[in-house]
């Protein structure tokens, strides 16, 4: 299985691609991660929080193609660590691949969020 975690924002610092790169190498081997950057939308005059929202939200979809989609929300279902696991361990029978999706500053669009399993 692969997993994509798609992330609405600008290159992390080196430490950040450091850290990431080390927790990769602890997820199970028959596991593949990837990391999908997605470029914010500008804030401009007149564009509105609901359509930087809707803009980035159709980036996200576009990333994840027919994946199993997971939205990181505020307001999502918390989970521990043994509880990530035991869902990814689900995830895995699923027969898909899973992307994981990392609102901007504004957050995800309600239109994704309905769309996906939404942990926090």
């Amino acid at each position: 299985m692969k997993i994509k975690i798609i992330s609405v924002g600008h290159k992390m610092p080196n430490w950040v691609e450091q850290a990431c790169t080390e927790y990769i190498k602890r997820m199970p081997r028959e596991l593949t991660v990837d990391i999908v950057d997605i470029k914010p939308e500008k804030r401009a005059a007149g564009n509105s929080t609901e359509n930087i929202q809707l803009i980035e939200a159709r980036r996200i979809l576009e990333a994840a193609g027919r994946d199993y989609l997971i939205a990181c929300d505020e307001r999502g279902q918390e989970v521990t660590t043994l509880q990530l696991a035991d869902k990814i361990k689900s995830w895995q029978t699923l027969g898909r691949d899973v992307s994981i999706a990392i609102g901007g500053a504004d957050g995800l669009h309600a239109s994704l969020k309905q769309q996906a399993y939404c942990l926090s």
